[in-house]
Formats: structure tokens, C-alpha cells, sequence
């Protein structure tokens, strides 16, 4: 599954200006999902990685075609939402306001390369060369896991698929140093 959507979402401009990405993943989108699809008569498991930085996330999802347009309102609503849990009556999603402009955007993956690097570029500075990364930077303090994938992607999944990762090879050309990722699926 190509991951289809990037989603950056600035909690900083949020009405509490609390993270809630790990509710927003589980409680909304996972479950959005997997009823949606199961109503639309199509087999379609959560498929993200996600990078959390010192006051936004960046997420990378998969989203069926179908879907992207709904997803798209959501969001933001799913965002508020989550912010009045547990204050007033319950309500569904599509009733809440949306979240401030400029909290969300979500736009199409282009560039996965660009992307990986992009994500990554919190990455410990010893290991940032072996990934392309020419610069990494320091992206603050954040409480819980930095970065994640879900279980369709996770190791399990993986080793089941017979994917073994080996350490990307380095060679030599025309004076350059080439980065080679090296993966073998059986």
C-alpha cells in the first residue's frame, strides 16, 4: 500500500494545545477505517508512519481513494473532537467545528525519498549519514514514542511478509559516494 496522504498537524494552534495524535490515530482514524471500508465492501487495514515533533506530528497515511475527500473534513474535526472529550453531551465527529485554520494540512505524498528525509531529520547525528541526512537538527522535547509505524507495517508484519532489511551498502562511483538500500523479499 502506497502511503498516499501527508498530514501535518500543528498542536501548538490547537484550542488546548495538547498532542492527542496517539487518541486521533487509535480512537478516530483507525476506527473510521476499518467501518468505512467494511460499508464501502473493501479490505483496506491502517497503513501510517508518523514522526512527532516538540509541537506537531507528521503522518503518513494510507487512504483509499474513496475515502480521501471524507478523511479530508475530518481531521479537523476529529482534532476538536478530541478536545471536548468527556464536556457536554457526546457527539459525533461531523458535528464538532473544525480545528483553527492552519492547524491541519493534508495534501498528496509525492516524493517519498524527500519524505523519509524529511521525517527523519531528528534522527541521532551519528546515524544521519548512513540515511542521506546532511544536517540533522534537534526537534525538541516530546513526551511518549517520536516515531511509529502501524502493525501492518511493524516488524511482525514484515517478517511474516519474509522482508529482511540488511544495512544499506556504500560503493563508490565517479568519486562519489553512492548510498545503495539493499532489501531482499523473497
Amino acid at each position: 500500500m502506497a502511503l498516499n496522504l501527508s498530514v501535518n498537524i500543528q498542536w501548538n494552534l490547537t484550542q488546548t494545545g495538547i498532542d492527542n495524535f496517539a487518541a486521533l490515530r487509535n480512537q478516530r482514524f483507525c476506527r473510521w477505517l476499518r467501518t468505512r471500508c467494511k460499508q464501502l465492501n473493501i479490505d483496506v487495514a491502517p497503513y501510517y508512519i508518523y514522526s512527532r515533533e516538540k509541537n506537531h506530528t507528521h503522518w503518513q497515511v494510507h487512504v483509499p481513494t474513496e475515502l480521501i475527500e471524507e478523511f479530508k473534513d475530518l481531521v479537523p474535526r476529529w482534532i476538536t473532537s478530541l478536545e471536548s472529550k468527556g464536556n457536554g453531551p457526546r457527539k459525533r465527529a461531523e458535528n464538532h467545528e473544525p480545528a483553527p485554520a492552519g492547524t491541519v494540512q493534508i495534501g498528496p505524498v509525492r516524493n517519498s525519498v524527500a519524505l523519509r528525509k524529511y521525517m527523519l531529520k531528528g534522527i541521532n547525528p551519528r546515524d544521519a549519514f548512513r540515511y542521506g541526512i546532511k544536517k540533522p537538527e534537534c526537534q525538541g522535547v516530546v513526551y511518549g514514542r517520536r516515531t511509529g509505524v502501524s502493525r501492518t507495517l511493524g516488524m511482525a508484519a514484515r517478517k511474516k511478509a519474509g522482508y529482511r532489511a540488511q544495512w544499506p551498502v556504500w560503493k563508490r562511483g565517479n568519486g562519489r559516494v553512492i548510498l545503495q538500500a539493499v532489501a531482499k523479499i523473497p
